[in-house]
Parts: C-alpha cells; sequence; structure tokens
C-alpha cells in the first residue's frame, strides 16, 4: 500500500490565503483502487452502487468503501495522495517507488531470469476551481497509476498503468469516483509474445476529493 501527504505550502501562500483577496485554498486527495468486478459487467461505476458505494462520497465513506472491499479480498489500494492547491492554479504530487520485479528472458533456447527495479505509484495534477459560491470544486484532473497486475509469461509480474485525464465537478467535501474502462501497458517479459494483463475482471477505481481550507476552524 502506498500512502503519503505531499504539502507543498509556503510561508508566502498561508499569508495570502489570509488576505481578503486572496483566492482560496483547496486540500486534494487522490484515491486508486484495483476493484474486482464482475467479468461481464460494462459499467465499472453501476457495479460500485451495487457493492455499497456511490458516485459521490465523503472521504470517510471511500475509506470505508475501500477498507470493506479489502476485507473481502476484493481490492487493494494503489495509491493515496494529499496535496493542496489554491483556486485556479495546478498542484502537481507524485508518490512513486521503486519495486523489485522479476524478468525472463529466453536467450538460446535456454530460460534465463533477471530482476529490474520498475516505479510504481501514483501521480497526480490537479487544477481546482470554485464555482456556484464556492459549493462546488471544479477540477482539471491527470492521474496516472503504475502497479503490477497478475502473471505473465513463466510466472513474471505483469506491469500495467492506468490514465484518467478529465474534468470533474465534487460539492465542497466530497470525493467523486471515476472507473470503467481501463487502458493498460505491459511490460515485455521477453517472449516475442508478452503476457497481457486483463481489463475486465479487476478495474481501477480512481477517487478525488476536494474541500476549502476554513482558516478560522
Amino acid at each position: 500500500m502506498l500512502r503519503c501527504t505531499v504539502v507543498l505550502l509556503a510561508a508566502a501562500v498561508a499569508a495570502a490565503a489570509f488576505a481578503e483577496e486572496a483566492p482560496a485554498l483547496v486540500h486534494l486527495r487522490v484515491w486508486a483502487a484495483e476493484v474486482e468486478l464482475d467479468p461481464e459487467s460494462s459499467d465499472g461505476l453501476s457495479e460500485i452502487e451495487e457493492l455499497g458505494g456511490s458516485p459521490v462520497m465523503s472521504a470517510d465513506e471511500v475509506d470505508k468503501f475501500i477498507s470493506r472491499l479489502f476485507g473481502a479480498g476484493r481490492a487493494r489500494l494503489l495509491g493515496d495522495v494529499s496535496t493542496f492547491a489554491l483556486h485556479g492554479r495546478e498542484s502537481a504530487v507524485r508518490c512513486v517507488c521503486e519495486v523489485p520485479l522479476p524478468t525472463a528472458k529466453l536467450v538460446g533456447g535456454v530460460h534465463t531470469r533477471d530482476v529490474t527495479f520498475r516505479p510504481v505509484g501514483l501521480t497526480a495534477k490537479i487544477l481546482p476551481r470554485l464555482i456556484v459560491g464556492g459549493d462546488l470544486v471544479e477540477m482539471d484532473v491527470d492521474i496516472e497509476v503504475s502497479y503490477t497486475a497478475g502473471r505473465g509469461e513463466w510466472d513474471a509480474p505483469v506491469e500495467a498503468t492506468c490514465r484518467l485525464n478529465t474534468s470533474v465537478a465534487v460539492p465542497c467535501g466530497k470525493a467523486v469516483l471515476n472507473g470503467g474502462a481501463v487502458s493498460y501497458e505491459t511490460v515485455d517479459t521477453g517472449d516475442d509474445e508478452p503476457a497481457v494483463a486483463s481489463r475486465h475482471a479487476r478495474q481501477v477505481i480512481i477517487a478525488v476529493f476536494a474541500d476549502v481550507v476554513d482558516f478560522a476552524e
């Protein structure tokens, strides 16, 4: 499980937030989880509702939803990051580590094995804008999740990448869930036909939370 909190808040930014004409400060949080869904399902979010989730939830509800699926063996958390951004300004956060992945190759008719280090984790770029008197936060989001997804030839792990690039709007203090069709990229394990990760049985669900920071509290 990857979990980190990155707070990019300099003293000058904090002082500006208190100024009368300063842009609002928005707290942002992103979850990414791989969830086991019905292989025949064409709409991941419909099944999320059947599992007790909702397209819009509070941060606590997202935590409980993912924990419940994790406890049932139907989900694994791929990333959980937090950051802050000023209204109308993009914030970027990256929580990535390198993990050793065994690789297999066929050289001269002989199977050889090696270990390579690959980056896995979550990167996010989010630009929030307050609308409707500050009750809604509109966001341009660009999120990429890299992780291992099952096994390929010679039992070597398959690397997969999921990317979400969209614009969403969410009530302040809420998270919006995105899921469904997911594109994957795979790493060649050395065979002439590299293994392909399944894109149906397990899907990546990404939740994006936004709330305006109230310095009076």
